[in-house]
């Protein structure tokens, strides 16, 4: 029944993956960051030119960490999903390396904007120079946050080859390389042969 599939689901979860460091506690970063971001900017009593597209890709970051998050959580990065005759992997592991690297430049951007935004408002109010100072360090932090995924990552990744990445499966406190995956039906699927390897966290 409905009810006793909520309650599967509910007793898979593991939610101290958002506590563990070092994979756990940066992908709750890339979520509340965003988050922050956006609040921040609705907040402020001026929006500078060009923050309308920090808004928009922060809320698109907020989505896609939110999406990543609970797959980590309730263990889906696991799974093999069917679909017919045809089994399913998501590599969520290559996923959030490309997202944080492509965020990573679009932040870095971000970052500027708001320096640059921080002195433009030393003209006007002591609240719109605070909240694009809180913008600022917020935009520093998530670009901070994307770039130390993507070198953990780099470095989690099979001989140094960031498409081996849809190997890899991120466990929180450490990346490892799976031999075989339990599917959704209870059967084994092999996405790459090899030794497991962990990365243990920095």
């Amino acid at each position: 029944s409905g009810s006793r599939q909520m309650e599967r689901v509910s007793s898979d979860a593991d939610w101290s993956f958002v506590g563990k460091k070092p994979f756990g506690v940066l992908l709750l970063a890339l979520l509340l960051l965003p988050l922050m971001i956006i609040v921040g900017i609705l907040c402020a009593p001026f929006v500078f030119e060009g923050f309308g597209y920090v808004r928009s890709w922060s809320l698109t970051l907020f989505i896609m960490a939110l999406f990543f998050n609970g797959a980590h959580v309730f263990g889906l990065q696991r799974k093999v999903f069917s679909m017919g005759t045809r089994a399913i992997y998501i590599p969520f592991t290559l996923m959030i390396f490309f997202t944080c690297l492509i965020f990573m430049l679009l932040y870095a951007f971000a970052s500027l904007l708001s320096l640059i935004s921080v002195f433009d408002s030393l003209k006007y109010s002591i609240r719109l120079i605070i909240t694009y100072v809180i913008i600022l360090g917020l935009n520093i932090s998530l670009t901070y946050v994307c770039a130390r995924i993507c070198i953990l990552l780099f470095r989690a990744s099979p001989n140094s080859k960031v498409l081996l990445l849809s190997t890899v499966v991120i466990e929180g406190e450490k990346a490892v390389r799976m031999d075989s995956m339990t599917s959704a039906s209870g059967g084994q699927f092999t996405p790459a042969a090899g030794t497991p390897i962990g990365m243990p966290p920095v």
